[in-house]
């Protein structure tokens, strides 16, 4: 064989390799562009299924006393519960200690998606203290305040 000869097959063999890999690159580029549309399809379904059961608030079943009342985002009316409230619910109606309550909450309540309308979940900077313990505090600040000026 001649170093021409040689020369055109080693050409071949790169060109037949560049061809290859070439097509390898537009198989993969039409994949992506595949699932980018798909993600787009989902999206945009996502999208029409939230506007056509957007049908105001929602509520949470069994957290009636939690419930602190309804906001209003661009005329959208969201469900908003005290997150302590809602601990000690389940704390006492279904007897989960402290930590089974927050796990409950965090996976199976606030991680639910349930559209626009998903209720918001108030998580306060102090701690909710019980009505009964207030007015128990109450009573027992007034007392220490009315022996204070029996002296």
């Amino acid at each position: 064989m001649s170093r021409d000869q040689e020369w055109w097959e080693t050409q071949d063999g790169d060109e037949a390799w560049q061809h290859q890999q070439m097509q390898e690159a537009l198989r993969r580029e039409e994949e992506e562009r595949a699932a980018e549309q798909e993600i787009k399809e989902l999206e945009d379904d996502l999208r029409k299924w939230d506007e056509e059961h957007d049908d105001g608030a929602l509520f949470v079943d069994g957290m009636e006393a939690a419930l602190i009342g309804v906001g209003v985002q661009f005329s959208r009316e969201i469900a908003i519960y005290d997150y302590d409230k809602c601990l000690d619910i389940l704390i006492e109606r279904d007897n989960m200690d402290i930590e089974e309550a927050i796990d409950h909450m965090e996976y199976h309540v606030i991680g639910a998606y349930a559209g626009k309308s998903t209720p918001v979940f108030l998580i306060r900077k102090e701690p909710y203290q019980d009505d009964v313990e207030k007015v128990q505090s109450n009573q027992a600040k007034q007392i220490t305040v009315q022996l204070e000026f029996n002296f």
